[in-house]
């Protein structure tokens, strides 16, 4: 009746991430050659944008597998008209992992640790990462039961460049959530992570919290109050070119300085009626600040948890605060996916290693975190002060 596996360990780390630097046009450069550039820029996201992804681009651990999902994880449920649901359907998450050269045993950790049948994920490693290293994690991926039992996890093999500072990576994300979309289209919310992102709650608490929420609701944060900022952050032009390039190239920032647009509006219509002003993200260290943050502290690490954040972000890799995670909150062994309702076995090693039904949830103290979060947020007035409004 149930299927006893046992999970694969996490691969050794690779080498260090790649670094980006940037440099300056000449300023002789004239204002024609600066429109085509961006114009090629812009005409080459739309390209990148409107491509297929095809079985052939992406590792996917459903190709080892010629049968339907187990059915032991997604039983046929007869409709009865009679019966009374003990509580709504718990909802599906479409992740997108997304890292470097060096971060696919981080990505795997990740992986882990935020892991559930219901969900689907996809990995990416850009292109600054070598084909070897994005062949092992395929492999390493197909390996693991579960994630070929529930046919949930996949490896993008046609990967692309994402510099922070450019617009590669708003194209990477838009890339990653269209294949998503043609892997599985049956899921309800879409949460790009990347390689330094650690959960703080575990997926039965996410999304048992989740399923009494509308599905329309997006939470992001942002706001329309640029100020000073404006000049900074929003008239430089940035060269991106890993929008069109398959090899790496530097990005860097054009002389010329362009006028803020006044013929739309962001956040206008519909829209700003369903954003919430919070990505439930907390932020444990400011990589800006220093290169090594120092270790975090008892009454840091209690005031990361008690936040309600559903994840935080900027770890180092293998930080010591990550295996204070997976013990006290996660309850999550090493190499081994977090406990949850579908996991039948003996508690110890081998809980997960005998599964059921995948909408079982057994949400925990997590939820409970979440949901004051959610509740203040949503409370005062404060849920139509935060959301996107015209100005």
């Amino acid at each position: 009746m149930h299927h006893h596996h046992q999970q694969s360990p996490l691969p050794p780390p690779f080498t260090p991430n790649a670094t980006v630097t940037t440099t300056t046009l000449p300023k002789d450069h004239t204002k024609t050659t600066l429109y085509i550039i961006l114009a090629t820029s812009f005409f080459s996201l739309l390209f990148i944008l409107s491509l297929p992804s095809s079985s052939s681009s992406t590792y996917s651990s459903q190709s080892l597998i010629k049968n339907r999902r187990d059915p032991a994880l997604f039983p046929n449920r007869p409709i009865s008209p009679t019966e009374i649901p003990s509580g709504p359907t718990p909802p599906s998450i479409a992740y997108l992992v997304s890292g470097s050269a060096g971060d696919s045993a981080r990505i795997l950790r990740l992986l882990f640790a935020s892991y559930h049948p219901r969900n689907h994920y996809l990995l990416h490693l850009d292109l600054s990462a070598p084909q070897a290293e994005r062949d092992r994690l395929a492999i390493t991926v197909q390996s693991v039961r579960i994630f070929k039992a529930a046919q949930n996890v996949d490896v993008i093999g046609k990967a692309d460049y994402a510099y922070p500072r450019g617009s590669s990576k708003i194209s990477s994300s838009l890339h990653g959530a269209s294949i998503l979309l043609r892997l599985a289209s049956n899921w309800d919310w879409f949460i790009p992570l990347s390689a330094s992102d650690y959960p703080l709650v575990s997926q039965d608490d996410l999304l048992h919290i989740l399923s009494y929420l509308p599905k329309d609701l997006n939470f992001a944060n942002h706001t329309s109050y640029i100020g000073w900022k404006e000049s900074k952050q929003l008239k430089p032009i940035i060269v991106d070119t890993g929008l069109y390039l398959l090899e790496k190239h530097e990005i860097f920032y054009a002389s010329q300085k362009r006028e803020l647009p006044n013929a739309f509006r962001l956040y206008s219509d519909q829209f700003k009626s369903t954003v919430i002003n919070h990505n439930l993200q907390y932020i444990a260290f400011n990589k800006s600040s220093m290169k090594k943050p120092p270790p975090m502290n008892s009454a840091e690490f209690d005031a990361m948890i008690q936040s309600g954040a559903a994840f935080a972000t900027e770890f180092q890799f293998d930080d010591p605060v990550l295996d204070r995670i997976d013990q006290e909150i996660l309850k999550r062994s090493p190499g081994k996916v977090v406990p949850g309702g579908w996991c039948l076995g003996e508690p110890g090693n081998g809980t997960c290693s005998v599964w059921g039904d995948a909408d079982i949830l057994r949400p925990g103290p997590g939820a409970t975190r979440l949901e004051k979060r959610i509740i203040e947020i949503f409370s005062d007035g404060r849920f139509r002060s935060q959301q996107c409004l015209e100005e």
